[in-house]
């Protein structure tokens, strides 16, 4: 954690066979960490933490969730996962409850077809409209669905998308900023009005 005031850095670590995928920040302010565990199948966890590093509880997810990105809260007591790396045989959303047990997916084996996702990298959410953007890296697309994972569309871009693996999402200015994997950032202002339902 930087602090912007004096420039301070608050560093803390995760346990030894954790490797951090995603970070995301609660209503609470706390920080969500989406590890995989080392020497595992794909198991992946979600570790909370207060703003000073401080452990607030560990979520073990459902088995079924392989290689997970990134978490976002929904609620006090719901999260919204992303997962799916090449070897995965799912590349899904999940809403996930605190226990990390699934209540509802998007998603099946890795494709581009109707339904599917590859590499579901990175997940941001429009609070003031309940829209939850996802990059979905390996179909080189960012995808709208409403908080109850109903597929509302492709945000459509001037350029054509190459591997976005990072979204945020700015509720004050009403901007997506969606980052690649070579570098480049665009910047697609009131992302809602330029979804085509056509995903495909």
């Amino acid at each position: 954690r930087v602090n912007l005031t004096d420039n301070s850095v608050k560093r803390w670590s995760v346990r030894e066979n954790y490797e951090p995928r995603g970070l995301s920040v609660t209503s609470e302010r706390n920080v969500l960490v989406t590890v995989w565990i080392r020497d595992t199948e794909g198991e992946s966890r979600v570790v909370e933490y207060t703003s000073e590093g401080q452990l607030i509880r560990e979520i073990k997810l459902d088995r079924s969730i392989e290689g997970a990105w990134q978490t976002v809260q929904l609620s006090t007591d719901q999260f919204i996962i992303c997962h799916g790396w090449d070897d995965s045989s799912l590349h899904r959303l999940c809403v996930i409850n605190s226990e990390g047990q699934i209540i509802k997916s998007y998603g099946r084996e890795r494709g581009r077809g109707e339904g599917q996702l590859y590499v579901p990298h990175s997940l941001t959410i429009d609070n003031n409209r309940g829209h939850v953007f996802v990059a979905d890296c390996g179909n080189d697309r960012v995808l709208m669905f409403s908080r109850d994972l109903t597929l509302l569309g492709q945000v459509q871009t001037r350029d054509d998308l190459s591997f976005p693996e990072s979204l945020y999402f700015d509720s004050s200015s009403d901007r997506l900023f969606v980052g690649e994997f070579s570098g480049r950032v665009l910047i697609i202002c009131s992302p809602a009005r330029w979804v085509n339902k056509k995903t495909n």
